[in-house]
């Protein structure tokens, strides 16, 4: 509502993105208003356009399931790396009850040993992924309450003549993963070392707690979700660039903001918005934040 009046007269900072405002192809927001939401499928070209720098010229596979920001990851990341020139394939994996499909692992096996991609992108949250990842290698993953066993492990070896060699048990356990913060729950009562490995993309509140920034501010107590300390880092953000458009009501500025590196455009007809979000990589069952 606020996106489509005409009242829009002093600077105005959205927390979020007005549906069918500001995006290609799509109405463009009033001149004095700045949109600064985390966008997961902002992450998940970030993280595609990371994926190229280490990996440039390999195939890709997405994997996700039928839940629908799972696909609209999937569907960013794919957009992402086509507009890259490189190949790409989505597998959307059946789960029951949150846990993957053995059934559905198993024929991922045999995917990846007919036709292996040069990297994995998981569009799923991090139980999921560490449900995945114990798949392509041992097969067995410890979970907090009781063990889960993946049938996955018993894919069967062909050993008919003239037939390709079958790949190892642990052949795809050294696939590279890449994802985005939703691999990162934040305050776990338990490491993920089934991870470790895994390169994601999230908030410096979140991985890097020795940025400058980060230490200047203290972290709310009551923070009962990874998700509510990214909204709390946010305000964060928005206070500090709220604080230079008043300073400065017109032009373009940076800042290393707790919630990547900011860079906005205002005063100058429509503004422009954009932010860098800060790799890392599970190390010893944790996220660490590392320099790309």
């Amino acid at each position: 509502a606020v996106a489509s009046s005409a009242s829009v007269t002093k600077p105005t900072i959205a927390l979020n993105y007005p549906e069918g405002y500001g995006s290609a192809g799509a109405a463009p927001l009033p001149p004095k208003m700045l949109a600064m939401g985390l966008s997961i499928e902002e992450e998940a070209r970030q993280a595609a356009q990371w994926a190229a720098s280490e990996h440039p010229n390999v195939s890709a596979m997405i994997l996700t399931t039928s839940s629908a920001w799972q696909r609209r990851i999937a569907a960013a990341f794919a957009g992402q790396w086509q507009r890259l020139g490189q190949p790409v394939r989505m597998v959307e994996l059946n789960a029951p009850n949150g846990y993957l499909s053995d059934p559905d692992l198993v024929q991922l096996r045999a995917r990846l040993a007919q036709d292996p991609p040069g990297l994995l992108f998981s569009a799923m949250g991090a139980d999921q992924t560490r449900q995945l990842r114990g798949a392509l290698s041992a097969g067995l993953i410890s979970e907090a309450a009781s063990p889960v066993i993946s049938t996955a492990s018993g894919l069967p070896v062909d050993d008919q003549p003239g037939s390709a060699p079958a790949a190892p048990a642990n052949a795809f356990s050294n696939l590279p993963i890449y994802g985005t913060s939703a691999l990162n729950p934040g305050t776990m009562t338990y490491a993920s070392p089934e991870l470790d490995g895994v390169r994601l993309l999230d908030l410096p509140w979140q991985v890097q707690r020795d940025h400058p920034a980060v230490m200047v501010y203290p972290h709310p107590l009551d923070a009962s979700t990874a998700d509510m300390a990214r909204l709390y880092a946010l305000g964060i953000d928005a206070y500090r660039v709220a604080r230079e458009i008043s300073r400065k009501p017109a032009g373009r500025f940076s800042l290393d903001g707790v919630t990547g590196r900011l860079t906005v455009d205002f005063g100058h007809g429509p503004a422009t918005f954009e932010r860098i979000e800060q790799p890392a990589i599970y190390t010893n069952g944790v996220p660490r934040a590392v320099a790309r």
